[in-house]
């Protein structure tokens, strides 16, 4: 509620100078206006497309964060990296155009079904181009947005369903053109984890509600398919994982209890020597998502993540000791500070759990204090109008 009335106003006005300026139609057009749901049996193919959409967001994830990790472990200088990016981006560019620039010009001939400049099968491999791009430019830290190539992709990939439906099922499927504006839909809904608010922006930018019941056919198995991940890097799954919003939780309760009260007491943990398969086992059997590592007299030297077990493939986990991945720099705290303080370190360090010590001196592991501890407890002494905040 707190970026609302600003939303309000700063929409108001970039929508009215827009439109003033370059005129009030739609970003994208069909040749069937307006747009409308015309037959029910259509309906179980938007749900096909929709679980496409979650596939190939799935897909996009799995090219998008590794080509990012791999460009952040290159030790080579930003203008390096940016200019390797660009150039593979270029590359793929040279053989799908599609992928240069915005991409709508493209979207909107496949739209108008002009054939001639976009086949059929051309623009099926625009969406798997357009990934590659997209994870080239912004994972190499160039500059880019993921809204537009999202869009993009989800028209492309509705486009290439609505025509192979169309030629198989014309009396069902007679505008193809319909499909690409509910993927645009469905597939932003996928990677961004932002369903309702998806339906209405892409609504506007084709000029109309006509599509609604079918849009919702397929953003339903788009978002509920696609995983937990979003394509959003700093997206956090709720209000309570937010620095944003972390004000508003019970500040006064959790700084009445001390980490003591809630912590794990005597945490899982391993040693340097370790393998991360004995690492990735012993975190399994915890809700706990970073594992201590500790040497002499069992004082904390690190931590490991499960990104960080992930990271290796299974295979190899049993060659890999914990020394190749631990993390010296973390954040922990002591059992006689309060939850309040706990939280705060957390969300900043965009943890789920941390270890507590002793004191800062000797650094002796006693506990672990995790992230969703602290929300059941406040979901036990909140009253019932903040259960909507919390994590479930």
């Amino acid at each position: 509620m707190d970026a609302l009335i600003p939303g309000f106003v700063a929409s108001v006005v970039g929508y009215s100078i827009v439109g003033y300026a370059i005129g009030w139609q739609p970003i994208f057009t069909t040749s069937v206006s307006p747009l409308e749901f015309r037959n029910p049996l259509s309906l179980p193919f938007y749900a096909l497309l929709g679980v496409l959409c979650a596939i190939f967001t799935r897909l996009l994830i799995k090219i998008y964060y590794p080509t990012t990790n791999t460009f952040r472990r290159w030790k080579a200088p930003l203008y390096v990296k940016t200019a390797v990016g660009g150039l593979a981006t270029g590359l793929i560019g040279m053989a799908i155009p599609s992928v240069l620039g915005t991409g709508y010009g493209w979207t909107q001939i496949a739209l108008d079904k002009n054939f001639l400049l976009f086949p059929p099968l051309l623009i099926l491999a625009a969406v798997i181009a357009e990934m590659f791009a997209l994870s080239f430019t912004l994972g190499s830290g160039g500059s880019g947005g993921i809204f537009g190539p999202s869009i993009v992709i989800g028209g492309l990939l509705g486009a290439s369903v609505g025509y192979g439906l169309n030629l198989i099922f014309p009396s069902v499927v007679p505008n193809p053109s319909d499909f690409a504006i509910v993927g645009m839909m469905a597939f932003f809904a996928a990677d961004g984890k932002a369903p309702i608010s998806t339906i209405v922006l892409v609504a506007e930018m084709s000029g109309g509600y006509g599509l609604l019941a079918p849009s919702m056919f397929a953003v339903a198995p788009a978002f509920l398919l696609s995983g937990e991940r979003s394509v959003f890097p700093s997206q956090v799954p709720t209000r309570f994982d937010s620095p944003a919003h972390a004000e508003e939780f019970e500040a006064l309760e959790l700084e009445r209890t001390l980490v003591s009260d809630l912590m794990i007491q005597d945490p899982p943990s391993v040693t340097r020597e370790e393998s991360l398969a004995v690492a990735a086992r012993r975190m399994s059997e915890t809700r706990i998502d970073a594992i201590p590592v500790v040497g002499a007299n069992h004082r904390l030297v690190g931590v490991i993540t499960e990104k960080d077990i992930r990271e290796v493939t299974e295979e190899r986990r049993g060659e890999v000791s914990v020394s190749a991945v631990i993390k010296s720099q973390f954040t922990h705290c002591k059992p006689n500070d309060d939850l309040y303080a706990a939280l705060r370190s957390m969300i900043l360090a965009n943890a789920g759990s941390i270890p507590v010590v002793s004191d800062e001196e000797s650094m002796i592991l006693v506990g672990v204090i995790t992230r969703s501890d602290i929300g059941h407890l406040i979901t036990k002494t909140a009253p019932d109008t903040h259960d909507a905040r919390l994590p479930r």
